[in-house]
């Protein structure tokens, strides 16, 4: 096994709950850092004691980090697969029951029409141009300034405009990056997170508005083209889309620069081989580690919020914001914080005017904040917006240009408030 304090016997030793944080991250930056490949017996050991203590998340991220390195439900121990079902998704494959032949993918993208949004907003965020040597360095500090303020977004324009991502970020590239991701299905282009290993999803009283499957890359690449590659449809029709959410390779990584970040905002330094802790990583990994974003055009993600401060950095494509201060959130009806559907919010923007329950003569108040509160933000390829936590957004993957400028839209959110490794 790669780290003999976690896997030293066949039976598996239970980790206590406090070492767990560390021990996924040994393995973690084995698999980076080493370039090593966890065994499935890595991955069982440290899956059965976050099982054990009760951390559904850690075991979400373990299953993630096997996803990536290519290693199928099907290796793990018996026990370990039996306990797994409900807290991590399904293989895509158990889902196709005779595979088609795949074809070549050089068909077009799947474009779809963006719905429209009754919503106008006052405003856009506040934004900084970052993009000038010069005059990013004052723009970055008043950026900061704002950002400290943690009342607002805040738009950094052009910040990353020389990052090598991009020009290296594309389809060809995630496939030699990642190897398996997960990749929710939804039945159309507005893609709707639902929390499936909840008790009603699990128990059937709840039908999720879309799945999370754990993917081969180069099927969900197929799956992003018309004709998907030859493939059939996985759990719905036609209309069927797929967006990958993923943890963002260390590979791809390394083409995004975070020094823009202010101290404040860094995450936790890590200590390097020479004991000098270092805020860039180890032997130039990044430190800041996100989630991987990549969608076809027209992709929506409907209403939704954050429970913390998070950043949203757009690599390739357009992305289109609507977003709402915390103090609206109540008009926007959020869901139970107990729901499947929890930080998602039943109102909905889209469509010719408000719902029929919205223009209901005691919801005039919330009809009116809805209405006038709402700010947009457009972030282009090397913009970075920060929003505080409890602002919801409306998400758009914007169709820009003509046919021959169509490409997927590649976007990375991460949060510095030292959770980013778990």
């Amino acid at each position: 096994p790669l780290c003999p304090d976690i896997t030293n016997t066949p039976e598996y030793m239970l980790l206590p709950a406090e070492a767990l944080p560390t021990a996924i991250a040994a393995l973690s930056h084995a698999r980076s850092f080493s370039g090593a490949t966890p065994s499935a017996s890595d991955f069982d050991s440290l899956i059965q004691s976050c099982i054990e203590h009760r951390r559904p998340t850690y075991v979400y991220r373990l299953m993630e980090e096997a996803a990536a390195d290519g290693l199928r439900l099907r290796e793990l121990s018996k026990p370990t697969r039996l306990q797994l079902e409900g807290l991590v998704p399904p293989e895509a494959e158990d889902f196709v029951s005779n595979p088609s032949p795949t074809v070549s993918r050089k068909g077009p993208l799947f474009v779809d029409p963006l719905p429209s949004v009754w919503v106008e907003p006052k405003a856009s965020v506040e934004t900084f141009d970052c993009s000038g040597s010069s005059a990013g360095d004052r723009a970055l500090i008043d950026a900061w300034a704002a950002v400290a303020r943690r009342d607002r977004p805040v738009l950094f324009r052009g910040v990353g405009a020389h990052w090598p991502a991009l020009h290296a970020w594309n389809l060809d590239a995630l496939t030699a990056s990642l190897q398996r991701g997960m990749v929710r299905v939804a039945p159309s282009s507005r893609v709707t997170f639902c929390r499936e290993s909840h008790p009603d999803v699990r128990a059937g009283r709840l039908e999720p508005p879309s799945r999370t499957l754990i993917m081969a890359i180069d099927e969900f690449v197929d799956r992003l083209h018309v004709g998907r590659g030859g493939r059939a449809p996985l759990l719905f029709d036609e209309g069927e889309r797929c967006y990958l959410q993923a943890l963002a390779p260390y590979e791809m990584m390394r083409g995004l620069d975070f020094r823009f970040l202010s101290e404040q905002q860094q995450p936790p330094a890590m200590e390097s081989e020479g004991g000098h802790e270092t805020s860039q990583g180890i032997d130039g990994t990044p430190s800041v580690l996100g989630r991987l974003w990549v969608s076809s055009p027209g992709t929506v993600s409907p209403l939704h919020y954050d429970n913390t401060d998070s950043y949203l950095c757009q690599v390739k494509g357009v992305k289109r914001l609507i977003l709402w201060p915390k103090s609206s959130l109540l008009a926007l009806d959020p869901y139970p914080t107990d729901h499947a559907l929890a930080r998602r919010l039943r109102v909905d923007v889209t469509g010719d005017g408000p719902s029929k329950q919205l223009r209901k003569p005691w919801r005039v108040l919330a009809r009116r904040a809805v209405k006038r509160n709402a700010l947009e933000a457009v972030l282009h390829p090397g913009d970075v917006l920060y929003f505080p936590a409890e602002w919801a957004h409306h998400t758009e993957a914007a169709v820009v240009g003509g046919t021959s400028r169509i490409e997927p839209s590649f976007s990375l959110g991460f949060r510095t408030d030292g959770q980013y490794l778990l």
